[in-house]
Formats: structure tokens, sequence, C-alpha cells
């Protein structure tokens, strides 16, 4: 490392999954209440669109880069009904 200079370390995945994207969100964490999504990847998640599944990792924290943290419930549930 040179001075401040901070060397950050990306895990770049891209995945072809036609229309057998299956995604996940658990809405309520208090009831478990989850909603679900068969078919393409949503758009506007930031995890890629229709056929591909576009993510990139910092290695060195865990996260998604570039992931929009104030997507709302009622954004997610848009995006799979739209997908």
């Amino acid at each position: 490392m040179c001075g401040d200079i901070k060397i950050v370390r990306i895990l770049c995945i891209t995945a072809k999954c036609s229309d057998l994207c299956e995604v996940f969100f658990e809405a309520d964490t208090k009831t478990g209440k989850y909603i679900e999504h068969h078919g393409y990847v949503p758009d506007g998640l930031g995890i890629g669109c229709g056929d591909y599944i576009d993510l990139s990792i910092d290695v060195d924290t865990g996260k998604v880069v570039g992931w929009n943290t104030d997507l709302t419930n009622e954004e997610i549930k848009d995006a799979f009904e739209n997908a």
C-alpha cells in the first residue's frame, strides 16, 4: 500500500439464467412472511436484469458494490412483478 491508497478487491459474478431466476425476499422479519419471484432477473435491484445476474462484491467487506440500501419493500415487490 502506498500512503492513503487502499487496494480494493472486487469479485465480479455474471451468470446467464434465462427465465429460471428465483429470488426470495423476507419482507417481514417478525412474521417470516416473504415474497418470491420465478422468471427473469428483476431489474432495478442492482443484481442484473433479464437473462443475466451481474454482481460485484467487495471481497473485504462482503457487500454488493453499488447496492441501493434505500430500496423499499414496495420497490422490491414492483421489480419482482415487472421482471
